[in-house]
């Protein structure tokens, strides 16, 4: 039969505690200086990006929740390049 598959982006998953609702979490994680000069990058304030960055789950608590972690440290390309790996793995057919 067919299988349908959802890819929903939640970016408050751990925080509004709704990670039972998943079947499968992926958490993608990037060093701390690189998240803030990315969002340095889109024209955030410091300060904007320090309370952003207090407001969410710590790097812990999203890996204690996620099934697989993408380590996002490198370029956009090296990114995607992981994300497809995923991708073909997970829509492999199964015996």
């Amino acid at each position: 039969g067919v299988q349908t598959c959802a890819l929903p982006i939640f970016p408050l998953l751990v925080e509004t505690n709704a990670a039972d609702k998943f079947d499968l979490i992926i958490t993608v994680e990037a060093p701390m200086e690189s998240r803030i000069e990315r969002l340095k990058a889109r024209g955030l304030f410091i300060s904007e990006i320090e309370k952003r960055i207090a407001n969410q789950a710590t790097p812990e608590a999203r890996k204690a929740v996620a099934n697989i972690l993408i380590d996002n440290n490198g370029t956009e390309e090296e990114l995607l390049r992981k994300v497809e790996k995923i991708w073909e793995e997970l829509s492999a057919p199964r015996n």
